[in-house]
């Protein structure tokens, strides 16, 4: 049977080298640095922005000469023929590119710190204690996030990346909660992905401070996630919390009467307490929750929802106009925010009130980009990916493994939710934070299955 517990000694470098990784896309607003452009030029190498693709491409170097050194077998998932599948539909869709240059790179770009990083994964992480290490890792960063944003939001200002982003990004929204990425909507998907760990590692952990503290963190990234006015992420949490609560409340139930009382009563202060200060005591955040009540109030009357919607809409009939011209392979991949114009539906979009040269949604941008190819090999590719793990989660359905497991599904399907809602995996700390989270899914997979084989787990 495989418990929970791991130790912090013999970790590997390829470990650190991922923690760092994670780390520095979590606090580095990294994509921001610099200007963003969409000329017909490749942009200029910057180091702080493209230092988490260098990081990969390390690891995956002293991967392969880890390979060639030992000649030890690559490990292989059930995902890798969809993985492969995907990438080739998208670099076929290159063939009539206005920028193929540009798509070209995107597309390693992206796909190096992308579903590069599910191979990294499953070839190190390869025990429990490792990916137990992984995930805590994960939390304590996800953690400092949380409490940085949060101060910021008290303060009223962010004095670290603030200037930063007024200067360089056109998605910083100071009227709302953004983190060190400068984007609400990245800030809320960010923590709606890490909230079903924190969800595990409260039930996993025998300790009762321990165990507070997780449920503490994952009521403060619930209470950070409304306040970045983000709908889509609200909905997706939402979707997570749901299919989290009877682990959870199985958890909290097993513990002794005292214990579990003290727990609740800890846990219902902290948040409390939190709570009233934040939107009673400080005058920014007060702002900001009055503002986020006057959005939600005109989001969900009738009349202004056909206004604000008005831009989603509009980009479905500009996905169209691209398949009338390329049903099959789209614009090429990376290559729709310079064509936009081109294809840019009339009737019911004004420049002046959108100026994004995006769909706004991630099946769209797949559609657009790599024609309904591209978008029959993604959803498959999803479609391989949760069917894998859902399958090794019913064999370890009430075990720390398949506890992990089911996280993954819940953050995973409230990702699918939310990528309806923003093109989430063309951001570059959301690509890869999914993609390490899959890589994690699959490699607790394996380790499942290879105990399975050893007839040890029961």
């Amino acid at each position: 049977m495989l418990r929970a517990g791991f130790s912090w000694l013999s970790i590997s470098l390829v470990e650190i080298l991922v923690f760092l990784l994670f780390a520095y896309i979590s606090l580095v607003p990294f994509y921001y640095l610099q200007p963003l452009q969409l000329t017909a030029t490749l942009p200029s190498f910057f180091l702080p922005k493209y230092l988490p693709f260098l990081l990969v491409l390390l690891i995956a170097l002293y991967w392969l000469y880890e390979i060639l050194k030992s000649k030890k077998p690559i490990r292989k998932t059930a995902v890798t023929p969809f993985i492969v599948a995907y990438l080739g539909i998208s670099l076929l869709s290159l063939i009539n590119a206005p920028y193929p240059l540009i798509g070209f790179t995107k597309w390693i770009y992206y796909n190096t710190t992308g579903l590069l990083l599910v191979f990294v994964v499953v070839q190190y992480y390869t025990t429990w204690v490792a990916v137990q290490r992984l995930v805590a890792g994960f939390c304590v960063v996800g953690a400092v996030v949380v409490v940085y944003t949060l101060i910021t939001c008290l303060l009223g200002k962010d004095y670290l990346w603030g200037d930063f982003h007024l200067q360089f990004n056109p998605k910083y929204t100071p009227s709302r909660v953004t983190g060190p990425f400068g984007n609400p909507t990245s800030t809320a998907t960010y923590l709606m992905l890490l909230f079903p760990l924190s969800c595990w590692l409260s039930i996993i952990t025998s300790a009762h401070v321990k165990k507070t503290l997780w449920l503490v963190f994952g009521a403060l990234v619930l209470l950070t996630i409304v306040l970045t006015q983000t709908r889509g992420a609200l909905l997706a949490v939402g979707v997570a919390w749901v299919i989290l609560i009877p682990p959870l409340s199985r958890s909290v139930s097993r513990l002794p009467n005292r214990p579990r009382r003290l727990l609740l009563t800890v846990l219902f202060l902290v948040v409390a307490i939190v709570s009233v200060v934040v939107i009673y005591y400080t005058p920014s955040v007060s702002e900001q929750f009055l503002a986020a009540k006057a959005r939600w109030e005109i989001m969900l009357s009738p009349g202004a929802l056909a206004h604000t919607e008005r831009f989603r809409v509009s980009q479905y009939s500009t996905t169209a106009n691209v398949l009338e011209v390329h049903p099959l392979l789209g614009t090429g991949f990376g290559n729709f925010s310079r064509v936009f114009t081109t294809y840019r539906d009339t009737s019911n979009y004004m420049v002046w009130e959108f100026p994004e040269h995006t769909t706004d949604n991630m099946y769209l941008m797949v559609t657009a980009e790599t024609g309904w190819l591209g978008l029959v090999a993604t959803l498959s590719l999803f479609g391989a990916l949760f069917y894998t793990v859902y399958k090794a989660y019913r064999k370890t359905v009430g075990e720390p493994p398949g506890v992990l497991l089911l996280t993954f599904l819940a953050g995973g399907v409230g990702f699918l939710i939310n990528m309806g809602t923003w093109d989430a995996l063309n951001d570059p700390t959301i690509r890869i934070t999914f993609w390490l989270l899959a890589g994690v899914a699959l490699s607790t997979v394996n380790v499942v299955n290879q105990v399975d084989r050893d007839d040890s787990f029961r």
